[in-house]
């Protein structure tokens, strides 16, 4: 009722009362879920973000049309049903079923399944280091303290190295024991008279390990 009350920047009240800022709330936390439900079932099925965006954009804007005007009915949802867990799953699986055409549920136990998935789960932590090229034959790793280095494989090594400790360190802080390391580099080169020059890399490490 408080933050009701609340003047915008016109002076008029947030919401009429409480329960309508509560609604508008619940309203607002069941789009942001829907929509990365969507943009997840959407990458499944091989959509596009614009194939996406361009379909839910034409179901809202015909849902805020007046019906009897409508000469097309497009809706959007997905197939399957929808298991809500979390402490607030009660609140908004309503409106998030609603928003994705389907039905969801909250089996026993939902408000600590969150908890219980984080204590059991594995922790992943990540980082990324560029490696440029000032000049040719020149190669600097782009960490706290930047290395520069007249080979490449030796800059890769030394920003995998670096990368390596500084993931150990973050691990060690979220509770992991044992874990394992990867690497991945994104090599950018461009052909100048039949040779490849290193224009840029960036290494994505990322460390995974169960907590103790």
């Amino acid at each position: 009722k408080i933050l009701a009350n609340q003047l915008d920047r016109l002076g008029v009240p947030l919401a009429e009362t409480g329960l309508v800022l509560a609604s508008e709330v619940r309203a607002a936390v069941a789009g942001a879920v829907g929509n990365a439900i969507f943009s997840a079932t959407a990458e499944h099925d091989d959509l596009t973000v614009y194939d996406l965006e361009s379909a839910l954009r034409a179901a809202q804007k015909l849902a805020s049309s007046p019906l009897a005007n409508r000469l097309v009915n497009i809706t959007i949802g997905i197939t399957q049903s929808l298991v809500c867990v979390g402490a607030p799953a009660l609140l908004y699986r309503t409106e998030l079923g609603d928003y994705l055409n389907t039905a969801c549920s909250t089996p026993k136990n939902f408000d600590v399944a969150n908890a219980y998935g984080a204590a059991i789960g594995l922790i992943r932590v990540s980082s990324s280091t560029t490696v440029s090229a000032p000049r040719r034959g020149l190669f600097r790793v782009h960490t706290n303290d930047p290395e520069t280095f007249y080979d490449l494989s030796e800059a890769k090594e030394f920003a995998e190295i670096q990368a390596k400790n500084d993931l150990t360190e973050k691990m060690y802080i979220a509770g992991a024991s044992n874990f394992t390391f990867s690497y991945n580099w994104d090599i950018k080169e461009v052909n100048v008279e039949g040779r490849q020059l290193f224009i840029e890399g960036l290494l994505k490490a990322e460390a995974e390990g169960a907590p103790y």
